[in-house]
């Protein structure tokens, strides 16, 4: 209740600062303070035309395009390369997207330079910021390594996200949405523009609901933008708050295949309290319609708190640019659950795993602009404090405690030199890490650890413009990147289920070496872009399609991996009404030698000391959750003035639940449609927009993607699943006033 009440006292305040940002006068071109600096951070930070990697860009009015409630994994979805899925079965709640297969703990997530990924799992939790695309000037996303100033962690893709600009105009907007699932969204926001001597506001506040298609699948998120600064020709000062409060159903369990294959696409098997002795599992006791109750409060709790000061410098008389920014990341949260038997047969527990962290960053860089060269060399630093801590209600007792320390520092130069016509790139970056965690962990395992790491991450390529107004790029790349604690956690659960006093096997660091080369052409009426990749990885930390006690995938090194693939995309303005534009991947993701290795059980599921594990060895075998096509297909048409239709069709090839390559256990091809159609009207104080959005528009029952756990029991193979089915045809109504 205090959240809500400090989330509505917040709204109030908006909409107050909303009437008067309306009704207040922007400055005219002429008395504008020089607007270079309002983009001085975002041009350093990206991937430009001479640069020789594969990239897209999405401006804001694009991400406020979205279908409302949808996840910024969702609008991403559908660039090259890119799957997005969600948990609950919706755009809202727990969202991801990989990136030629790369999955999202290996996916750099920057916001104004500064990463967002958590430090210890490496993952983005897309559902602690709800609504962030309304609250974005724009993103990019870089395929492959892309480059080494855009943080820590980039392994594979990166995106780059900058908050809405200094110099965007006076303004306000509200936002009213409803759709199935009871999903429904408010926001509001509102720009001062630029006031006299340099200064400007800016704010919005976002409320998001839904019940979710899967049972419990519910969500309550809330978000609040708040900035501030001043600027004049060589100088900008601005300050960012951004707050995100997150309370939703647990939904990382997924369901059986033979509950799916049963038509019970909805089921979720979190919280469901049922008879142990006569159901061996909730999905059971669920199809026979003896599930007893549900735990209300099955959720997953956190809010989180970004504050930025950003600084950025312009020398007169020199093509020089200082940009600093100081950032301060606070997150609480927990997820509560209700434990069956947990002290014994009959003895439920509810339980609460809680996370409290810290996150200081300092990022300085340095830019020189000039015609044949533009450099950047800078620093940043990071300081992470984790504490996880297990309890049980009721009575109140703690169950683990451990913390957690992750301090690094890294510092980069880049270069692209145009002599004549070709750009030379060239890019270094160090990093060094220390992650040291000491106490047990969730299932009792000690996780005593400390060791720091040194890498050293080279970009090499060269970019040429062809005639025709045609360019071609080539590059090469290498990076490290470190365990995560998830992959320590396994490692060391392992150990404590193995015989005493047997060493932790801790993973080591995972190379990568992307090369990468293109083509690409832009003509008023059309466009194409051909790109070849070759993504070589050694040690890599590849996920074994197991999940551990906290939901996160588990991890094992693989000695030699590769992702391989062709990417196209184009566009095309048929007739002056109507554009098409479409993207294809074509891809071979293969892992040269593996392993599996199975738990063996005897009939009473104790493990058998003398082998607790049996293995399997593939060859030449996929990885798993990578399809080797991914394409979209899309219209966008004005049928009438001031209206806008879009249509598009994605398709995902098969994906493979772990990286054995079984027919058995797949995510079947599935292709899902959507729509959008939106209106304008012009009235005498801004603009309305109607607009109406139809996802999976052709009803497909699918699902985007899976766990598998396997084991030998008695000597016969067992495995449990989790499948997340995605939501039937369903979709939404908003209405914008702008003003």
């Amino acid at each position: 209740m205090q959240t809500m009440r400090h989330f509505y006292l917040s709204l109030a305040l908006l909409c107050a600062f909303c009437g008067s940002a309306a009704a207040r006068p922007s400055l005219s071109d002429d008395d504008r303070p020089v607007l270079q600096l309002d983009s001085a951070s975002v041009v350093t930070a990206r991937a430009t035309r001479l640069t020789p990697i594969a990239y897209t860009t999405l401006r804001a009015s694009e991400l406020k395009a979205a279908a409302p409630g949808e996840s910024l994994p969702m609008t991403l979805g559908q660039q090259p390369s890119v799957v997005a899925t969600n948990e609950g079965g919706t755009g809202l709640g727990y969202s991801k997207l990989s990136v030629r297969g790369v999955s999202g703990s290996q996916t750099n997530v920057t916001l104004n330079g500064i990463t967002l990924n958590d430090a210890e799992s490496q993952e983005v939790f897309w559902v602690n910021i709800p609504a962030l695309g309304s609250f974005l000037g724009s993103v990019q996303l870089q395929r492959g390594l892309g480059t080494s100033n855009n943080g820590p962690g980039a392994f594979g893709a990166s995106i780059n996200m900058n908050t809405t600009p200094a110099g965007a105009p006076a303004g306000a907007e509200a936002e009213l949405s409803y759709g199935s699932f009871n999903t429904r969204t408010a926001r509001l926001s509102a720009s001062s523009g630029l006031l006299p001597h340099g200064f400007f506001l800016q704010a919005a506040a976002a409320l998001q609901k839904t019940d979710g298609y899967l049972r419990g699948a519910w969500a309550d998120v809330h978000s609040l933008y708040l900035a501030g600064g001043w600027m004049n020709a060589r100088n900008s000062l601005k300050l960012t708050l951004l707050h995100g409060s997150q309370h939703t159903g647990i939904t990382w369990e997924g369901i059986p295949q033979w509950v799916y294959d049963a038509g019970h696409s909805d089921f979720n098997p979190a919280g469901a309290k049922y008879d142990t002795s006569l159901y061996g599992s909730a999905a059971e006791a669920w199809a026979a319609g003896a599930v007893d109750s549900y735990y209300p409060n099955q959720s997953d709790n956190y809010r989180q708190t970004h504050l930025q000061l950003s600084w950025i410098h312009s020398f007169a008389g020199l093509p020089l640019t200082w940009a600093s920014t100081l950032n301060g990341s606070l997150g609480y949260g927990y997820y509560e659950q209700q434990i069956l038997d947990f002290g014994g047969p009959g003895a439920d527990a509810v339980t609460r795993d809680i996370l409290d962290n810290t996150l200081l960053v300092g990022r300085s860089a340095l830019s020189y602009s000039a015609p044949a060269w533009k450099a950047e060399a800078g620093l940043y630093f990071s300081s992470y404090k984790g504490l996880h801590r297990g309890i049980t209600l009721s009575p109140e007792t703690t169950l683990y405690e451990n913390d957690a320390l992750k301090p690094e520092i890294n510092a980069w130069a880049r270069a692209e030199w145009t002599p004549r016509t070709a750009t030379l790139y060239a890019d270094l970056q160090f990093r060094r890490v220390r992650h040291s965690m000491q106490g047990p962990d969730e299932v009792g395992a000690v996780l005593d650890f400390n060791e720091t790491w040194l890498f050293l991450n080279p970009r090499l390529g060269l970019t040429l413009p062809l005639q025709g107004g045609s360019r071609a790029y080539c590059s090469a790349a290498l990076a490290h990147r470190e365990p995560a604690r998830s992959d320590l956690q396994s490692a060391a659960e392992t150990a404590a289920a193995a015989a005493p006093g047997v060493d932790i096997a801790y993973p080591k660091p995972e190379k990568m070496l992307d090369l990468e080369a293109g083509w690409s052409l832009e003509k008023p009426a059309w466009s194409l872009s051909v790109g070849l990749y070759a993504m070589e990885y050694f040690d890599m930390l590849l996920e074994t399609g197991k999940i551990n006690f906290a939901g996160y995938t588990v991890k094992d090194n693989t000695p030699r991996a590769w992702r391989r693939g062709v990417e196209v995309s184009g566009a095309w303005q048929a007739l002056p009404y109507m554009k098409l534009h479409g993207n294809l991947t074509l891809s071979t993701n293969r892992i040269k030698e593996y392993t599996a290795w199975l738990d063996n059980y005897d009939a009473t599921w104790t493990p058998i000391a003398a082998q607790p594990q049996v293995s399997e060895s593939y060859h030449n075998t996929p990885m798993l959750l990578s399809p080797s096509a991914v394409g979209l297909l899309g219209a966008a048409l004005q049928p009438w003035k001031n209206a806008r239709f879009e249509l598009d069709a994605k398709f995902v090839g098969r994906q493979y639940w772990d990286n054995t390559g079984c027919a058995d256990r797949c995510v079947p091809a599935y292709w899902t449609g959507r729509c959008s159609l939106e209106q304008r009207f012009p009235i005498r104080r801004g603009e309305l927009k109607l607009s109406a959005h139809v996802d999976n528009l052709l009803n497909r029952r699918y699902y985007a993607y899976a766990w598998v756990w396997r084991a030998v029991v008695a000597g016969t193979p067992v495995q449990s699943e989790g499948l997340y089915p995605q939501a039937p045809r369903s979709g939404s109504l908003r209405l914008v006033w702008s003003f």
